[in-house]
C-alpha cells in the first residue's frame, strides 16, 4: 500500500518556471485539490503542509505564498488566521475592486468627479445614487484608495475647494488635473 507522501507525490507535477508542485489529481473547480485520506475527503495543501510540518491548529489556513491553489509544496505554503490570509489576498490584489467588485455602483471616473467636487456630500449622494457615507468614505480615501492620489492624501481637509485641489493637483504634477472641473 502506498504512503500517503507517495501519493501525493504520484499526483503532482513541478512546474519548472515557479518550483510549484501542482497538483493534477482530483479538484474543485477553484483550482484546490483533494486527496482522500483515512476515508475522508481533505485539501491537498494542507495534507502536504501537515507531512511536512506537522498538525495544524484548529481555525488556522494553509495559505499559498505563491497563489496557486493547486500548488502543494510545503515551502510554498504558510499558516494564517482567516485574517491573515484575507489581508494577504488584499495585499496581493487577489480580490476585485474598484469597478470589477460585482457590488460596485459606481464607475473609477465618476470617483475621480467625486473627489474634485466641492458639494456637499448629501447632494452628491443623491446626484450618484449612492449613501452619504459612501461619499465620505470616497471623499477621505478610505473607499476606492487603489485611486488614492496625493490630491487625496488619505484624509479629505474640511472645506478644501475643488480650486484649491486643481493647486494641489499642479503642485505635485497629478495627472488628474485635467478630469478636475
Amino acid at each position: 500500500m502506498r504512503t500517503v507522501q507517495q501519493r501525493l507525490d504520484d499526483g503532482s507535477i513541478v512546474e519548472a518556471n515557479t518550483g510549484c508542485r501542482l497538483w493534477i489529481k482530483c479538484g474543485k473547480s477553484t483550482g484546490y485539490g483533494f486527496i482522500v485520506v483515512n476515508g475522508k475527503n481533505r485539501y491537498a495543501h494542507r495534507v502536504s503542509y501537515e507531512l511536512a510540518f506537522g498538525p495544524i491548529a484548529k481555525g488556522l489556513f494553509v495559505c499559498h505564498k505563491c497563489d496557486t491553489p493547486s500548488c502543494i509544496e510545503p515551502s510554498h505554503l504558510f499558516i494564517g488566521t482567516a485574517k491573515e490570509n484575507s489581508d494577504d489576498s488584499v495585499k496581493k490584489f487577489r480580490n476585485p475592486f474598484g469597478e470589477k467588485n460585482g457590488n460596485s455602483h459606481l464607475t473609477e471616473q465618476q470617483v475621480i468627479s467625486i473627489r474634485a467636487d466641492d458639494r456637499h456630500p448629501a447632494i452628491l449622494s443623491r446626484s450618484y445614487s449612492v449613501s452619504r457615507r459612501t461619499i465620505e468614505l470616497i471623499k477621505r480615501g478610505k473607499s476606492w484608495d487603489h485611486l488614492t492620489t496625493p490630491i487625496c492624501l488619505k484624509i479629505w481637509p474640511r472645506g478644501l475647494k475643488a480650486q484649491r485641489l486643481k493647486q494641489v493637483a499642479a503642485n505635485v504634477g497629478s495627472a488628474l488635473v485635467d478630469s478636475l472641473p
